[in-house]
């Protein structure tokens, strides 16, 4: 049985284009999905989706659906602000973002989110692979395949042809954010990877996120509470 459940799809129109929500929607609602009885990740949620806006759009087919959620992400949450020194103490000084469009002051900087990724056992999957006749014989297993599309997803040019930012863009599912997508820039500087032969071999790698917009956004608690169908 699948482990696939429907996911709210809340406030897409808030900072991702509707193309992109269409998917996730899409995915969200379906029934079961080729892997889903072999998935390493625990919980009734999705797989991580990770692509570029473009891919999201009109390249659906390079949508990176991770076999293996996520190890860790880290999140940085800096507020807009410095603190200065002064003779009788400290001043805070807190600024809100000029493109803030809600009436609503956002405080909140672009934040940094580091992921760890991995693959899983590609051992096991290579074995299996390589025993089988047809037209699996010879697949790529599918967690280090993962890590193939990512460096792909990382050459991908940030412009699109009519000018427009080429964002990376993350379907992200979790016991602490049900169902939140990020919209930012990978940190070209913070790609590495590793190979792992201790207990299973594996592929682990880590990107840094610079994060312009969640969808839900942070800052607000009655949106976040929404994730779990919460109308207040």
């Amino acid at each position: 049985m699948s482990i696939v459940r429907r996911l709210p799809v809340v406030g897409y129109e808030r900072g991702v284009p509707a193309s992109i929500a269409k998917v996730i929607e899409r995915v969200s609602s379906r029934e079961s999905r080729d892997r889903d009885q072999q998935r390493h990740y625990r919980g009734p949620h999705l797989s991580t989706g990770i692509a570029t806006q473009q891919w999201w759009a009109d390249e659906q087919d390079k949508i990176i659906w991770t076999w293996v959620n996520p190890k860790s992400m880290t999140w940085g949450m800096p507020l807009r602000g410095a603190v200065q020194k002064t003779k009788g103490g400290e001043v805070r000084f807190l600024w809100p973002r000029r493109h803030a469009k809600n009436k609503k002051k956002i405080y909140f900087d672009t934040f940094p989110v580091n992921i760890v990724f991995q693959s899983g056992n590609i051992l096991t999957a290579i074995a299996q692979s390589t025993n089988l006749a047809g037209e699996h014989a010879g697949d790529v297993p599918p967690g280090l395949d993962d890590f193939y599309h990512f460096l792909e997803l990382m050459n991908e040019p940030p412009l699109l042809d009519d000018g427009s930012d080429n964002w990376h863009v993350i379907s992200y599912n979790s016991p602490v954010f049900p169902s939140i997508t990020l919209k930012g820039w990978f940190d070209p500087q913070s790609l590495s990877m590793a190979e792992e032969a201790e207990g299973v071999y594996g592929v682990q790698w880590s990107a840094t996120m610079f994060v312009h917009t969640t969808t839900p956004p942070v800052w607000n608690a009655t949106e976040l509470r929404r994730m779990f169908g919460s109308s207040t």
